[in-house]
């Protein structure tokens, strides 16, 4: 269940007294084991999340039970294990916080010439590209790897629900040359226009919408998921190109697969293919995404209407 937007403090709301007694807790932890984890070797690091990763497996068994269900519908019995994916996430984790300490991005994802020509093709257009991606593998080392490789990257993403994890979320995006717009923030779609008019790229995830994102359901890894309608409506309203990229597998590790999705229809028919591309991503690499973030056999979710909005 989401939380009330009343104490939701990026809707303008406040905390109680007991959130705010279990973010000071959650905050004090979470501080304590960065720190803790800054002193770490990589291979002890890696080692320290795959613990994390089966304790998690081992406690939290709702959420195994769910990705179980949503493997099993999605691969039938050719499909990886909850544990699998539990500890791949894991992975993701450890990936993050060894970008946190300044590892080049590029070093564990490989940004190849053909993933560059796409985006270039884009931007000769002139009208900006649309990057449509999803939370699959080492996403936030993505943006990272495309800005260290030459692109104008910014990236959409969502506030802390806690300001004071703001100060770690600017070392890991702007400190290393990416651009953030926050969803909900003062100038927001008036930001979008201005990445988009000064030919950047605009980097949107689409495949886990949060609270104030519109979504389309879309058929997905055998049920159902509700898509943002983001990407594809700002593309059709603005001429940009839009590109779906993500990590993927590579002959030496993972690298950026990014191809161009052409635009035809309305904006739901785009977002409808964009969701096919999606899947097909995460089928190619099933271990690091969130099959627990939604049971995908009970989405039967209303379609929000797209309704045209000013952006700026």
């Amino acid at each position: 269940m989401p939380p009330d937007p009343a104490h939701d403090l990026r809707l303008g709301g406040s905390w109680t007294r007991w959130q705010r007694r279990k973010n000071d807790v959650i905050f004090a932890v979470a501080t304590g084991a960065l720190r803790a984890a800054g002193a770490l070797p990589p291979s002890w690091l890696r080692g320290a999340c795959a613990l994390l990763g089966l304790t998690a497996w081992v406690l939290l068994g709702n959420l195994r039970r769910r990705t179980d269900r949503n493997l099993q519908r999605a691969m039938g019995n050719n499909r990886p294990s909850s544990g699998d994916i539990f500890l791949a996430l894991a992975g993701s984790l450890a990936d993050t916080l060894l970008l946190l300490r300044g590892e080049e991005a590029r070093s564990r994802l490989e940004v190849p010439a053909g993933a560059l020509e796409v985006f270039e093709e884009g931007l000769a257009g002139g009208k900006g590209v649309i990057l449509a991606t999803a939370h699959l593998g080492p996403w936030e080392r993505l943006g990272v790897a495309l800005v260290e490789a030459g692109l104008p990257l910014t990236t959409v993403a969502r506030g802390s629900y806690d300001p004071r994890f703001d100060a770690l979320y600017r070392r890991l995006r702007e400190e290393r040359g990416l651009r953030v717009l926050y969803r909900g923030a003062p100038g927001f779609g008036a930001g979008l226009v201005r990445a988009l008019k000064g030919n950047r790229v605009v980097g949107m995830p689409a495949d886990l919408g949060g609270r104030g994102v519109r979504t389309q359901g879309v058929p997905f890894l055998g049920g159902r998921l509700p898509l943002a309608v983001g990407p594809a409506e700002l593309a059709h309203r603005t001429g940009a190109a839009l590109v779906v990229a993500t990590p993927g597998p590579g002959e030496r590790g993972l690298r950026v697969h990014a191809e161009r999705l052409e635009l035809g229809g309305d904006a739901v028919q785009t977002t409808l293919r964009l969701g096919a591309m999606l899947e097909a991503r995460i089928r190619a690499l099933p271990g690091p995404w969130p099959w627990m973030h939604l049971d995908l056999g009970e989405q039967a979710l209303p379609v929000a209407p797209l309704k045209r909005r000013p952006l700026g």
